[in-house]
C-alpha cells in the first residue's frame, strides 16, 4: 500500500512543480539527483501503521510527507518562503487524493518551517501530515 500512498503524493507534486515557472526540479528519494540552482527534496516519513478497529477489516496508513524546498545559499528567504507557501497551500488541511483504490487524506495544515544553512543551499522544510485508510 505504501507505494500508492507514495504515488498519490508525488503525481500532485510533480504536476505542481511542472508548472511553475521555471519548472522545479524534484530531489525523489533514491534517485539519481544533480541539484542546480533552486530545486525540491522529497522525503516520505511513515509512521506506524494503526488498527483503528478490532480484527482485519482496516489499517491506517499515515505518516509525514516533507518536501524541502532547497536555494542556493545567500539568495535570501523570499523565493523559498513562496515556492513553500504554494506547496503548503497544494496539500491544504482536506486535501483528498486518489491512486488506485488508495485514498490519501491531508489531515492537517502544513508546517513551514524556517530558512536553515546546508551546505552551497538553504532550505525550508514544508511537513505534511497524511493517512490512508486500507480497508481490508
Amino acid at each position: 500500500m505504501k507505494h500508492l500512498i507514495r504515488a498519490a503524493l508525488e503525481v500532485r507534486l510533480a504536476t505542481w512543480a511542472a508548472q511553475q515557472t521555471p519548472a522545479l526540479p524534484v530531489a525523489w528519494e533514491d534517485r539519481p539527483f544533480s541539484p542546480n540552482g533552486t530545486y525540491l527534496r522529497v522525503s516520505m516519513l511513515t509512521a506506524e501503521p494503526d488498527d483503528p478497529v478490532l480484527g482485519q477489516g482496516l489499517q491506517r496508513h499515515q505518516g509525514v510527507y516533507q518536501i524541502s524546498v532547497f536555494v542556493p545559499a545567500g539568495s535570501g528567504p523570499v523565493t523559498a518562503e513562496s515556492k513553500a507557501a504554494g506547496i503548503a497551500a497544494l496539500f491544504a488541511r482536506g486535501t483528498v487524493m486518489t491512486q488506485g483504490t488508495t485514498r490519501v487524506v491531508i489531515d492537517r495544515t502544513p508546517q513551514v518551517g524556517r530558512l536553515m544553512p546546508d551546505g552551497p543551499y538553504s532550505f525550508i522544510p514544508v511537513s505534511i501530515r497524511y493517512r490512508a485508510d486500507i480497508f481490508a
